[in-house]
């Protein structure tokens, strides 16, 4: 499946993301469920035939205990979950993994949360199989605590990712999210592509319809993230279906 549905998660509901200010989050109005529960959002993007979502927990990303509770529920909906809860060092990684028992899922450590280089190396050879890191972007600039790749081109941080061995990339730039002005990353998906053709790239923020994921999978991107497309409807059954069977 191309498209990867993101489920934000703020104070035990499902929040719009617009932005990245995250203090301005409001439950999601959708066309897909009567309510912003956790379990009406997930049990409607099974409903369109999606196995696998996205669940980006922004209180744990701010420092906070993980819901485990939300996320509970919304495993019970899909095959894979892809959760990221702030996950910046290894002990991190451990609650979750310790969390999922036997579910499958994808450990996401976003660049913002990660203390430094060092920290990301024992999340590699720990948990190789299961990484995903993403490369955040804020107006195309790299949103890091670390002082360097916060200066750096974000190609040239994707390049540093990828050699401290990184099999998985998101490209995501959060000012786009939920602003329907389209990702942003399209070039750099392109360059990133071009140095290593192995790498498993994703990326979404601002995606406005079916022709912006096209352009992004003819970029070298193969999972596209959505999320307002669905609520609104702009992405519906039959999209969903199509791109299933890319």
């Amino acid at each position: 499946m191309v498209l990867l549905p993101v489920i934000d998660l703020q104070a035990g509901m499902v929040v719009h993301g617009r932005a990245g200010q995250r203090d301005s989050y409001r439950p999601v109005r959708s066309s897909l469920c009567a309510d912003a529960e956790p379990a009406s959002v997930a049990e409607a993007f099974q409903n369109l035939g999606f196995d696998e979502t996205y669940v980006a927990d922004l209180d744990a990303i701010g420092g906070q205990a993980f819901d485990r509770r939300s996320l509970d529920t919304i495993s019970r909906c899909f095959s894979r979950i892809w959760i990221d809860a702030g996950t910046g060092d290894l002990q991190q990684a451990e609650q979750i993994m310790s969390w999922a028992g036997g579910r499958d899922i994808r450990l996401v450590c976003g660049l913002e949360s990660l203390p430094s280089p060092q920290h990301l190396e024992p999340l590699v050879h720990g948990f190789h199989d299961q990484l995903v890191v993403s490369l955040d972007l804020v107006r195309g600039q790299v949103k890091s605590p670390v002082a360097r790749w916060s200066s750096l081109a974000p190609d040239q941080v994707a390049r540093e990712l990828i050699e401290l061995g990184v099999s998985r990339l998101i490209l995501l730039d959060l000012s786009r999210v939920g602003v329907d002005q389209g990702t942003g990353t399209r070039e750099l998906c392109r360059r990133v592509r071009q140095f290593d053709e192995g790498i498993e790239l994703i990326c979404g923020g601002g995606v406005r319809d079916s022709q912006d994921i096209r352009e992004l999978l003819a970029d070298g991107c193969q999972r596209v993230l959505v999320a307002s497309t669905l609520h609104d409807g702009r992405l519906g059954v039959s999209e969903v279906k199509a791109f299933a069977e890319l």
